[in-house]
């Protein structure tokens, strides 16, 4: 791996790691502090809904009203819910994409000093490589090899390939 592309793998890791620090944040506050103010809402949407129920049966509010008020209760808690859900979504998706970072620099690492790309080397590191049809091009066949490492990194090439006849 030359200089360059580990730089733009470099740029990647710290670039997926500050969008995660990014969403631990939201609307000024924490994550931590978002998910327990949501949630205590949320319960005491449950009480309120309870209380106005209980009101409703002694007769001290009218059905109507009671309808309403659950309504905008019950709103209420499904959009906190649904945002408590998507941030312990994000979360959770954060979480594995620095584990994941982290593992693929511990790799890397382990890979900076060899001399030789070895099956087991190769099979650690790379998801999958393409390689196109050939074509012509100003007379020289060319093709494009498409390389992509795990933890969805890519690096694309083109080559001209060379034949050695291996008959003699």
């Amino acid at each position: 791996m030359g200089l360059d592309s580990g730089y733009r793998h470099a740029q990647f890791s710290s670039g997926l790691l500050l969008k995660c620090r990014c969403r631990e944040r939201r609307g000024g506050i924490t994550g931590a502090r978002f998910l327990l103010d949501a949630r205590n809402r949320i319960g005491k949407i449950d009480g309120m809904i309870q209380a106005a129920l209980e009101k409703n049966v002694l007769g001290e509010i009218s059905s109507d009203t009671f309808r309403r008020l659950v309504g905008k209760y019950e709103a209420e808690q499904q959009q906190l819910q649904g945002e408590v859900n998507q941030w312990e979504r994000e979360q959770s998706e954060c979480r594995q994409a620095k584990r994941d970072v982290g593992t693929w620099i511990s790799r890397i690492k382990e890979c900076l000093t060899i001399d030789e790309l070895t099956r087991t080397i190769a099979v650690e590191l790379i998801d999958r490589i393409v390689v196109s049809q050939m074509r012509e091009e100003g007379g020289e066949k060319v093709l494009d090899l498409e390389i992509f490492y795990k933890f969805g990194l890519k690096q694309s090439d083109q080559v001209n390939p060379v034949y050695e006849n291996r008959a003699s």
